[in-house]
């Protein structure tokens, strides 16, 4: 989905981070989620006592084993990433987090827990987890694009089929 990013790798670093107060608190919530997503997005989990946190790019190949997590923790991960990428204007790690949430909501959608917060869930995320477009170099407008009714997965690869084979 961001394969076009995949060269960008160094705009999604999250190494500098440790740096910004502001990315304290975004890296404390990622560290306290399932151990196996802290360990994807950060060297040390749990960090060494007395050593900082030290974060790993979010680029191409880690957004795709993210996606393969297919978890809720998986996504809330994207989440914190995607509000850490406004907080540090970073348009790559925010097109990358976001990617990862709407790929990470297939397997969401599945968890039984969910099924009937699922709607409700997507809806709030959407609100706040807003993308970006840019209609001049110098302006940036935020918009919701409201996720629960668009296709992904499989729907969206046999969705495209339809269309590749009815323009042929």
């Amino acid at each position: 989905m961001d394969s076009e990013l995949a060269a960008g790798a160094d705009d999604c670093s999250l190494s500098k981070l440790a740096l910004l107060p502001d990315c304290a608190p975004v890296e404390q919530a990622i560290q306290t989620l399932d151990a196996e997503v802290a360990s994807l997005l950060f060297e040390d989990t749990p960090p060494s006592p007395g050593k900082p946190v030290r974060p790993k790019p979010f680029d191409y190949d880690r957004a795709q084993l993210l996606y393969a997590l297919g978890s809720f923790d998986a996504m809330v991960a994207a989440e914190l990433l995607a509000g850490l990428a406004e907080s540090i204007a970073s348009q790559e790690l925010r097109i990358r987090a976001l990617n990862a949430y709407l790929e990470l909501q297939v397997g969401v959608r599945q968890t039984p827990v969910l099924t009937t917060l699922v709607p409700e869930l997507f809806l709030l995320i959407d609100q706040h987890c807003k993308h970006w477009a840019y209609p001049s170099p110098s302006e940036r407008m935020k918009i919701v694009i409201f996720s629960q009714e668009m296709l992904t997965g499989k729907d969206l690869e046999n969705f495209l089929r339809s269309i590749a084979a009815s323009n042929d």
